[in-house]
């Protein structure tokens, strides 16, 4: 009777809990429903900013981490706490947050992506926290930790990093090709050749190297085994790693154009110049990862984690966890819906506003002042192809002596037709970036 109870509260494999499953698979939907507008945001952000391409693999990461420890650790060991609802909730807020910032502002830059990202991590750490407590926090750690690495960060706060490392590469760089008999004169980060001038811009000042080594420095720790140690020892080596292979490769470039021939400055010579760089960026943290992988001893090396069979990440949810796990699809899916009511209040607004709810431009008073109208100006059809305006006015003001003439230009979009370029790519610009006639 006893074993018989043994194997109702531990099924084995091939005969799952089928409540536990549906609830986690519900779960998944309910996350994926609330979280879906932010993710079309950081897919955006990773397809078009190349400092944040290793956006779309920091989470392949983080699911193989997460799924090797649902197969290997007993989780069901862990006990849930309500401490978790707080962060969940605070995670929704700044989702929210984040996504009513991206439809009402229309904002150009990675603060959305930081903010609504931000909550979606919140909001894991939250589910962790009540299903299983601080022993689960523990036990999903790395691919929480992890995530980090797939937020966009504002430019406000990595733009110190980036012109500390542009200057400091240029200043090395200036001394190594000077000590190798280059004649070089340095102006900021310029460095004047003989034959040409060679820009340290972000792509070299290792800003890019250095966020997607990190991302790899802890990825090479974890899939080795070194430890949380070594691994935080190995993502703070990625910062000199980055600023030495950068000036390799301006140091490289230097004398290339110099010896060889002008077009290494630019171009596809160039581009490739940058892999190699960070290939040889890899090669060298792999190399630190095998050194400090030895440095371990025996014992630890061998150590094995305290797991249980295979079949324990399938095991019953007790009944308070139920609950605890019940309470939190609510509040996803009901963060989901919100995240799409502001979504769709914004949308609903543009779709309403009508040319007719204000007056036309042309219909501005003729009398402004001590001015008054002179004549009205027509666009020419090709401009008003490049410009594609709601509505627009060029009028000429005049005092009563014709003294003083005021050419008075003013173009109008409407709401809709600016969300309709913004979701379309356009960012908002002043006319003259454009169409310089204007």
């Amino acid at each position: 009777m006893h074993n018989s109870a043994e194997l109702k509260s531990h099924p084995v494999p091939g005969n799952p809990d089928r409540t536990a499953l549906f609830l986690r698979v519900l779960a998944a939907l309910a996350f994926l429903f609330f979280a879906w507008p932010t993710l079309v945001v950081l897919a955006d952000v990773y397809s078009s900013e190349e400092d944040y391409s290793h956006g779309f693999m920091v989470p392949l990461v983080s699911g193989f981490a997460m799924y090797e420890i649902l197969r290997e650790s007993d989780i069901s060991r862990c006990t849930g706490h309500w401490i978790g609802y707080p962060f969940i909730i605070l995670g929704v807020l700044l989702n929210i947050l984040g996504n009513w910032y991206n439809v009402a502002m229309l904002p150009d830059g990675l603060g959305v992506g930081f903010l609504a990202g931000g909550g979606l991590i919140l909001c894991l750490a939250g589910m962790c926290l009540v299903l299983g407590g601080l022993g689960g926090i523990r036990i999903f750690a790395f691919p929480l930790a992890y995530l980090v690495f797939a937020l966009p960060f504002p430019q406000s706060l990595t733009l110190p990093l980036t012109l500390w490392l542009r200057n400091h590469v240029s200043v090395l760089s200036e001394g190594i090709i000077r000590d190798i008999g280059i004649t070089i004169f340095r102006e900021g980060n310029v460095l004047h050749l003989a034959n040409a001038s060679l820009g340290v811009e972000d792509a070299c000042s290792g800003i890019r190297s250095f966020w997607i080594l990190m991302a790899g420095a802890a990825a090479v720790g974890y899939v080795m085994r070194i430890g949380w140690v070594r691994s935080c020892l190995m993502c703070l080596l990625t910062l000199p790693i980055s600023i030495v292979m950068n000036v390799v490769r301006v140091v490289g470039t230097a004398w290339l154009v110099v010896n060889v021939d002008v077009v290494y400055a630019a171009g596809r010579r160039h581009e490739f110049a940058g892999w190699l760089t960070f290939a040889g960026g890899l090669a060298v943290l792999v190399i630190c990862a095998l050194v400090l992988s030895r440095t371990r001893r025996a014992t630890a090396a061998l150590q094995e984690p305290e797991h249980v069979a295979a079949h324990s990440a399938s095991a019953a949810f007790s009944s308070g966890m139920r609950t605890r796990f019940c309470i939190a699809l609510i509040l996803f899916f009901a963060a989901g819906a919100a995240t799409g009511f502001v979504i769709e209040q914004h949308y609903l607004h543009y779709q309403k506003e009508s040319p007719s709810d204000r007056k036309r431009l042309v219909d501005l008073p003729d009398a402004l002042g001590k001015y008054h109208a002179v004549r009205d100006v027509k666009l020419l059809q090709a401009h008003l192809d490049i410009l594609e305006p709601s509505d627009y006015l060029v009028r000429y003001y005049a005092d009563s002596g014709l003294r003083s003439i005021v050419e008075l230009r003013i173009i109008y979009w409407d709401s809709a037709d600016l969300r309709s370029a913004y979701i379309a790519g356009a960012k908002a610009h002043t006319p003259d970036d454009c169409f310089p006639m204007w």
